[in-house]
């Protein structure tokens, strides 16, 4: 288990690196500042209630976010948020699973107040990230 933050800021730059972000999402991110994509991986910055909800899922799951992934489908708006868990012993499978285009995420649907931890698959495109399943 890892508590230290500056070890999960470190991994997320990583899988930053790994999705091909553009190099500002890094940048942002390292200076505290969460990116978020939509539709086919456009970049925004998360607006007061996207914040907010990453952090209360942060703060009630003791990870840390370092992207968000927002979809409006016929499922209802879903915002995935990529994280890094505690259990350092698992950070290098995740990371090889993530060069593979898969990765757990944390997905919150506000459309039906649900929440679950998926597998999706990911891709990093345009600078930003895109879900592919």
């Amino acid at each position: 288990m890892v508590n230290n933050e500056e070890q999960k800021k470190t991994e997320a730059i990583q899988r930053l690196k790994i999705l091909n972000v553009h190099p500002n999402v890094i940048d942002d991110f390292q200076n505290g500042v969460i990116n978020l994509s939509e539709n086919i991986g456009t970049l925004f910055w998360l607006n007061n209630e996207e914040k907010l909800l990453v952090e209360n899922i942060q703060n009630a799951n003791n990870i840390l976010v370092f992207h968000v992934i927002k979809n409006n489908s016929e499922l209802g708006l879903c915002y995935i948020l990529l994280y890094i868990g505690n259990n350092i012993e698992n950070w290098n499978d995740e990371k090889d699973d993530l060069n593979f285009g898969r990765t757990s995420a944390y997905v919150v649907n506000v459309s039906h107040n649900t929440s679950t931890i998926e597998t999706i698959g990911v891709k990093g495109i345009f600078g930003g990230v895109r879900q592919v399943f």
